[in-house]
């Protein structure tokens, strides 16, 4: 449950991030960290929404 959660989290951040909602797709995800994921394809998602955002985390 937690991987489903966590992989249409990075889904929707992708998305906001499509639309040009920077800061509702870092609030999505400021909280999930690549280094605890263990699916790999999940954890590169994440990398990229990340990168993406660059300095829009909070």
């Amino acid at each position: 449950m937690v991987r489903s959660r966590t992989y249409y989290r990075v889904q929707i951040a992708a998305l906001r991030l499509a639309l040009g909602e920077r800061e509702q797709a870092a609030a999505t995800v400021h909280d999930l960290d690549p280094g605890t994921l263990e699916n790999r394809r999940i954890n590169t998602r994440l990398r990229t929404v990340q990168r993406t955002l660059g300095g829009t985390l909070p």
